[in-house]
């Protein structure tokens, strides 16, 4: 895609966010109610949700040009609005986002430790927790290893098997921006 969403409402699909079903919205306002201050649960108003990254998009109601990004599952430093800002913008970024893991998906990187954004080498920060098994895994589970790439700031996540950590062999995904 080449032209950029004006609307929440043109997000192709292929992008991974959805309007989520009356009974989903409910489990997801819930889970906002110990996510966000309760001051800002009032002025949101619950556009769509994306399962694989556990975000919500939300559009303030006192400012209907705003838009934010809230990550729902817990993360290492606590931070869960991931963006905040006008639709064009969340629109661009949503749209890189897409680009890169379809490039991922069509030519994967066979060289570890690069990052999938702007391919500048990237150091492990270690073990962060453990992943199991999806489409594309080559084992059932392992641990799964975090990182931040220097150059372009993304936060990159590796899911290798124990062997490949072993040896220090993570091939990086992207995972969330980092500061811009």
């Amino acid at each position: 895609m080449s032209q950029v969403p004006t609307s929440y409402l043109e997000i192709p699909q292929s992008w991974g966010w959805y309007r989520p079903t009356e009974h989903l919205a409910r489990v997801l306002r819930s889970q906002l109610e110990r996510v966000l201050p309760e001051s800002e649960l009032h002025v949101d108003e619950l556009l769509l949700y994306h399962q694989d990254r556990d975000d919500v998009l939300l559009r303030r109601k006192d400012q209907p040009e705003r838009f934010a990004v809230v990550h729902l599952a817990s993360n290492e430093r606590g931070e869960r609005v991931d963006f905040d800002g006008a639709f064009p913008e969340f629109a661009a970024l949503e749209q890189r986002r897409h680009q890169i893991e379809r490039r991922m998906i069509e030519q994967p990187n066979d060289s570890p430790g690069i990052c999938p954004v702007c391919f500048a080498a990237v150091m492990d920060e270690g073990c962060c927790g453990i992943w199991t098994g999806s489409t594309k895994s080559k084992a059932s589970n392992g641990p799964l290893h975090h990182a931040t790439c220097k150059s372009c700031h993304s936060e990159l996540t590796a899911s290798p098997t124990d062997e490949e950590a072993g040896t220090g062999v993570f091939f990086w995904e992207f995972y969330r921006w980092g500061s811009r």
